[in-house]
């Protein structure tokens, strides 16, 4: 199996296979680390595919999120609108909460990223006073909106202290969906319906890994519609 050296291989692969998860998967469906060595990860060299992840949001090559069974993963802007199409939920943010199927967090974390744009998850913690018993529902709502494609991963950037001043780590920046990809993008997912989309990704699947049956697929999508 051909190994991807480089950030332009990996955009060009992403392309091909239409949607790609980021790791190995207990289906067997070819990932990022099935293309790569593993001398290549955490290097934070220009071959590092971790940084690869980033950069693809970030330039808008390919969006990252976690979505197939609240895995992270690359799709590809041909097949984004698919995407949005079967997995976005038809009532808007407002109308899911007020139906009371949207979480608490996931709520407020939206409104967040509507008023001011780009947060990352320093930013958003602060903003909604985060305490420690409470990390594991902030990070639960960042993966529900994910998986309902409200918003996406953008990029990332590093913390601020009080002064202003850089510290730490890179941590990852969010934002809504509408923001990251095009009005074309989200036009074009208006074209088919949801039943339709979601049987492309399946047909998809299939012909990227045969022998998958239907309820392996559905495990692999973890969405049931």
């Amino acid at each position: 199996m051909t190994t991807l050296k480089t950030y332009e291989q990996a955009v060009e692969f992403v392309n091909h296979m239409g949607f790609l998860p980021l790791s190995r998967n207990s289906c067997g469906y070819i990932s990022l680390a099935d293309m790569t060595s593993p001398s290549q990860w955490h290097t934070n060299l220009s071959c590092d595919p971790w940084i690869w992840k980033d950069k693809m949001a970030f330039e808008n090559k390919a969006a990252y999120a976690k979505i197939f069974s609240k895995r992270p993963m690359f799709v590809s802007l041909k097949w984004y609108p698919v995407f949005l199409s079967y997995f976005r939920p038809s009532d808007s943010m407002e109308g899911l909460h007020k139906k009371g199927v949207i979480s608490f967090y996931a709520y407020q974390i939206y409104k967040l990223l509507n008023e001011f744009g780009k947060l990352n998850t320093h930013n958003l913690r602060n903003m909604l006073h985060i305490k420690r018993e409470e990390k594991s529902k902030f990070r639960n709502a960042l993966i529900e909106l994910q998986i309902k494609m409200f918003i996406t991963v953008c990029g990332v950037s590093q913390k601020e202290n009080k002064e202003g001043l850089p510290y730490g780590w890179h941590v990852t920046d969010y934002d809504l969906v509408e923001r990251w990809c095009s009005r074309e993008i989200c036009h074009q997912s208006l074209e088919f319906s949801a039943r339709e989309a979601g049987k492309m990704i399946k047909d998809h699947i299939r012909k990227n890994k045969p022998d998958m049956d239907e309820k392996e697929i559905e495990k692999f999508i973890g969405i049931y519609r």
